[in-house]
């Protein structure tokens, strides 16, 4: 453009003949550069002005992220605080309800065992007694359940590391739930030989192993199987449980082990209906002891429980 000015002035001064012929060209770069110097000045404004817009729009939206912000912070202490006083609630409720079942536990145990009071009574009333046995032995059951939650959710779970020797505490376990295998005809075939003691709490292993053994009997099948194998690495004791019941649907191995997760009562024996904390509770237990748990299912066939500890390790 500046080249066709002075070529243009060149000829004009060399020839005024010319003049004819430079002039428009002359023009035409005259009114060129007018055109790109208004809309350099004017797009220069709208610049301007579009930054002091984008710089407002930039604040604006960093003041409401900054509201939004502390209102989700303030939503989730409430939330907080409300699970808190759930937690506290349920510790408290389920407190206060272990010390009635224990009693009554204690009398009807203490009522059954006595041969004197047994002559007394009829085979219908004794009846009566070992249901409400039964019944306050589950209450029993979910009142501890309740109890675990709790103080899973609240951090203040007493785990007492030791060793611990699978065997013996499998055969307890296996003794709690007699009553249960006994009611629906489920035999439970122990293999474990000797595994190598474990690096756990001996109480919370029982409960594992039990929860397992409890599901295991609910979701079989009249006269079904429980299957109880082990094996274990340098590391670690690795316990199947598996039983021969109707299997669990795909869709619902991956949640298996939330709390409240419950399966379809079609599938479970008896008229007792499941909360859904037990393998809550037992995945729990598991990981806080440093250990794993995983399930496996095929419809029709059965499922597979499957939990490891860390060995006891000299």
């Amino acid at each position: 453009m500046f080249s066709l000015a002075i070529v243009s002035t060149f000829y004009l001064f060399r020839d005024i003949s010319a003049i004819r012929i430079v002039f428009p060209v002359f023009a035409v770069w005259l009114v060129t550069l007018v055109l790109i110097f208004y809309t350099t000045i004017r797009w220069s404004n709208e610049a301007v002005t579009l930054q002091a817009t984008y710089t407002n729009l930039a604040a604006e939206v960093e003041r409401r992220a900054h509201a939004l912000d502390t209102i989700y912070k303030s939503q989730l202490e409430n939330e907080k605080k409300i699970q808190q006083l759930k937690d506290e609630f349920l510790f408290i409720a389920a407190h206060e309800l272990r010390s009635p079942v224990s009693a009554i536990k204690w009398g009807l145990t203490t009522l059954l065992e006595d041969r004197e009071f047994n002559t007394h009574i009829s085979t219908d009333l004794k009846e009566i007694l070992k249901n409400i046995y039964i019944h306050n032995e589950r209450l029993g059951d979910l009142v501890g359940r309740l109890l675990n939650t709790a103080r899973i959710e609240q951090g203040v779970l007493s785990i007492k590391m030791e060793k611990v020797f699978l065997s013996q505490i499998i055969r307890e376990a296996i003794d709690e739930v007699k009553h249960l295998t006994e009611e629906h005809n489920i035999k439970i075939f122990n293999n474990l030989e000797n595994p190598p003691p474990v690096l756990a709490d001996p109480t919370l292993v029982k409960e594992i192993v039990t929860n397992l053994l409890t599901n295991a009997v609910r979701y079989n099948v009249p006269n079904g199987a429980i299957i109880i194998t082990e094996r274990h690495t340098d590391a670690s004791v690795m316990v199947h449980v598996n039983d021969t019941g109707q299997g669990i649907p795909r869709d619902h191995l991956t949640d298996i082990f939330q709390k409240f997760h419950k399966i379809s009562q079609k599938r479970t024996l008896g008229k007792e209906k499941s909360v859904g904390l037990g393998r809550y509770i037992t995945k729990e237990l598991v990981t806080r002891m440093g250990g794993t748990i995983r399930a496996t299912s095929e419809l029709g066939k059965g499922s597979t429980f499957t939990f490891t500890l860390p060995r006891d390790v000299p």
